[in-house]
């Protein structure tokens, strides 16, 4: 390969995995993670309700589902800052 040269990156590409191949895992990845967050959020509301039965869980499950998806507006940048305030809740 010549320095400076531009190339067909996906002409690579598709030599190195399948068009389809990528697509299923892509999917395959989607649905996974559709299927576990109801899981993880449940786990999430039972945990705290462990100590604090006199809320409902679904109250618990909601807020941790708001959280979510707001740090998600945000991009890696909002998931950095989530990320930096939880800890330091955490510790003091």
């Amino acid at each position: 390969m010549v320095c400076g040269r531009l190339t067909n990156r996906s002409v690579e590409r598709e030599n190195l995995v399948n068009m389809g191949r990528g697509f299923a895992i892509g999917w395959d990845y989607a649905v996974s993670w559709l299927t576990i967050l109801p899981f993880e959020l449940i786990a999430a509301g039972l945990t705290i309700d462990f100590w604090r039965s006199d809320l409902n869980v679904a109250i618990w499950i909601t807020i941790f589902l708001v959280v979510l998806i707001t740090i998600q507006f945000f991009g890696v940048r909002g998931y950095g800052e989530g990320i930096l305030y939880i800890l330091d809740y955490t510790f003091t």
